[in-house]
């Protein structure tokens, strides 16, 4: 009897409030790192400790967006929103890597994280059953070197000079709020769906 080949898939999760070009760097990398076959985005629900900016529908309709104009229809990447519509049954990281075990028996699921959060995954919630049950991928940041030895739960993305980016949505909501240009940091059309809704703020004054 043949081996089941399991396809590999690495979870991205964030809240994607807005997606940025720093989201699109990552799931290249990734993509790229052929420790995966397939990148599945998964934007975070309503967070009792976190405020999301824009509603559930405009974030997903933004990733959406994102995806279709970044990536072409045979890269191996699309929009989880398990996480999106059932915060409340699957908030945490261990929730989501057994909910995913369980509707997609087929496939090895690890989770996408950047190096600034690798020393802190032992104390993320029930760490000891995570770290021993979830396989991390992490993407490397500034100001945060992976070390020298990753540990047994971890492996490094090793991004062949493609640039690691400081971008973050919350950047991006500080530049709309001082009326500074997303331009080369955001995807022009997610650019345009915040003009057309006057997302985060964004009014009809001239912006450079």
């Amino acid at each position: 009897m043949k081996d089941v080949v399991r396809r590999r898939i690495g979870l991205y999760g964030g809240s994607f409030d807005p997606p940025h070009l720093g989201h699109v760097i990552t799931i290249t990398a990734v993509l790229n790192s052929g420790l995966v076959d397939e990148v599945w985005l998964v934007p975070s629900g309503l967070h009792r400790d976190k405020e999301m900016h824009a509603t559930d529908a405009n974030r997903h309709v933004m990733i959406e967006i994102m995806l279709s104009t970044s990536f072409g229809s045979k890269v191996p990447v699309k929009l989880d929103t398990i996480q999106l519509h059932d915060s409340s049954r699957v908030s945490t990281t261990i929730e989501l890597i057994r909910a995913e075990k369980h509707r997609f028996k087929d496939c090895e699921f690890s989770v996408v994280i950047g190096s600034d959060l690798l020393p802190q995954l032992p104390k993320w919630y029930q760490a000891k059953d995570l770290l021993s049950e979830t396989h991390f991928l992490v993407m490397p940041r500034p100001g945060h070197d992976l070390p020298k030895k990753m540990p047994p739960y971890a492996s490094a993305i090793i991004s062949d000079g493609l640039a690691t980016s400081n971008i973050s949505s919350s950047l991006v909501r500080r530049l709309i709020a001082d009326r500074k240009s997303l331009e080369g940091i955001v995807p022009p059309a997610v650019i345009n769906h915040i003009i057309r809704y006057k997302l985060y703020g964004y009014d009809s004054q001239p912006h450079p």
